[in-house]
C-alpha cells in the first residue's frame, strides 16, 4: 500500500496518527473510554488526518453518555498544550509564520482541488464536508447514531482525505480503514441465493 510504505520510508507521522486513531476505535469498541480520548488527544499531532473523525466521535461520546471519553480527550489536550508551551512559549507563534513560510513553497491544495482547480474544489469541498454534516445530523436526531457509527467514523476519514489542505500521499494511509471496512463488508453479503440464509 503506497501510502504506508512511503510515511515508513520517509518517517511520517501520518503513520503515528494512524496507529493512534485504530487504538481509539479499538478502546472505543473494548469501553475502554480514558484509553480512547488520550488516543484521540494524541492523534490531533497532525490535525488535518482528523478534522471530521474528532468531532463526531466527540459528539457521539457526549450523546451516549460515555463522558468518561470526552473528560479524558479534553485532559490530554491540555496536559498537551501546557506542557509544549512550559517547554517553548513561543511555539504557537512560531508554528503560525512557518505554516505561512511552508504554504510559500509547497501547494496547500486539497485533493478535491488539486482534481476540479481551486474553486471548484473549493465548492465541492464545501458540499462533501455539508452532506457528510446533514447526514451524521440525522442519523443523531433519528436515535440511529450508535448503529450507523461505524460507517460515519469511514465516511468521514474518506471525506476528510478528499478536502484537508496541506495533505498528501502519506496522509491517505488512514484510507486502509475504510477499504478493510467496506471490503469486509462486501465478503460478508450474501451473492447468491444459494448463499441467503435458510428460514
Amino acid at each position: 500500500f503506497y501510502p504506508s510504505a512511503r510515511s515508513l520510508v520517509l518517517g511520517q507521522l501520518s503513520i503515528v496518527v494512524f496507529g493512534f486513531v485504530v487504538l481509539a476505535l479499538w478502546a472505543m469498541r473494548a469501553r475502554r473510554d480514558a484509553l480512547a480520548g488520550c488516543a484521540l488527544a494524541l492523534a490531533t499531532i497532525k490535525p488535518q488526518m482528523v478534522l471530521l473523525i474528532l468531532p463526531l466521535i466527540l459528539v457521539w461520546a457526549w450523546s451516549e453518555s460515555r463522558r468518561d471519553l470526552v473528560r479524558w480527550f479534553g485532559l490530554t489536550m491540555v496536559v498537551l498544550i501546557g506542557a509544549s508551551l512550559a517547554l517553548l512559549p513561543s511555539w504557537p507563534l512560531e508554528f503560525w509564520q512557518s505554516a505561512n513560510q511552508y504554504a510559500g513553497y509547497f501547494d496547500s491544495l486539497s485533493p478535491l482541488q488539486v482534481m476540479l482547480g481551486e474553486a471548484g474544489g473549493l465548492i465541492a469541498g464545501a458540499l462533501a464536508s455539508l452532506a457528510f454534516t446533514v447526514i451524521a445530523w440525522r442519523e443523531w436526531r433519528r436515535g440511529s447514531l450508535r448503529a450507523w457509527l461505524e460507517r460515519l467514523v469511514m465516511l468521514s476519514i474518506v471525506t476528510t482525505a478528499l478536502i484537508a489542505v496541506h495533505t498528501s500521499t502519506t496522509n491517505q494511509v488512514m484510507l486502509i480503514l475504510p477499504l478493510a471496512f467496506f471490503t469486509r463488508r462486501r465478503e460478508h453479503r450474501p451473492t447468491s441465493p444459494s448463499q441467503l440464509p435458510t428460514p
